[in-house]
């Protein structure tokens, strides 16, 4: 029995306008830009009425964020296979944020559109890619915490520290680097990379000087 007759001449169906739709997205974006795309544009390219696209996309926005979600997914499920949580902490990190640097340059428009209007998929939000943006990033989230709490437990994190705020100071540190990334003229995934080792490093290792090693004040001021 074939895929397509095991889930159903209608679920096919619906994947298949689904994808329709998201082809369609990607051109009027791509000749268009996100901000002057229409979504009656995008139905007449997908050969879809408009009812049928609001049925997959409450607003214009969630075509974006259909994409982003999906191609996310798949890259997300791919580096969270090959995590290696005996790996040192920043390159364990970089295997969850190197592919996401390849794919933003990969779709450099898209995904400077997307870092846009992901920022104000806020809480709010109700849509249904808006929620499949926040569980997304929340299953990312969870895969540094888990990490967090591995190195902790090996040594190399302080464990009397909160995990959960740790994965939030390095997750913070690579979605404000991508966006600065993302406003250059032309992003190199290499430096961009780079970049974020040299700043997840720094988080890791902290900027105060440990009170054992350093002079006092005293000493200091009278130089």
């Amino acid at each position: 029995m074939t895929t397509a007759a095991r889930v159903g001449p209608r679920a096919v169906a619906k994947a298949e306008r689904r994808r329709r739709l998201k082809d369609a997205a990607l051109a009027v974006f791509a000749e268009k830009g996100f901000q002057a795309a229409t979504t009656r544009e995008i139905a007449a390219r997908a050969g879809l009425g408009a009812a049928t696209l609001f049925r997959y996309a409450e607003q214009k926005r969630d075509l974006l964020l259909m994409i982003v979600n999906d191609d996310l997914n798949d890259i997300d499920a791919i580096a969270f296979r090959q995590l290696d949580l005996d790996a040192p902490l920043v390159d364990a990190l970089l295997i969850l944020f190197t592919p996401r640097f390849q794919y933003w340059k990969a779709n450099l428009s898209l995904a400077r559109d997307a870092i846009h209007e992901t920022v104000v998929a806020r809480a709010a939000d109700e849509t249904f890619e808006s929620r499949r943006y926040r569980s997304r990033r929340r299953l990312l989230f969870e895969a540094i915490v888990e990490l967090i709490r591995q190195h902790q437990t090996a040594g190399d994190v302080r464990p009397d520290e909160d995990p959960d705020l740790i994965a939030e100071l390095l997750l913070g540190t690579y979605l404000a680097h991508v966006r600065q990334w993302l406003a250059e003229p032309k992003p190199d995934v290499a430096r961009g990379v780079a970049a974020l080792r040299r700043l997840l490093a720094l988080a890791v290792r902290g900027v105060a000087v440990e009170r054992s090693f350093a002079q006092p004040k005293a000493v200091r001021s009278a130089r």
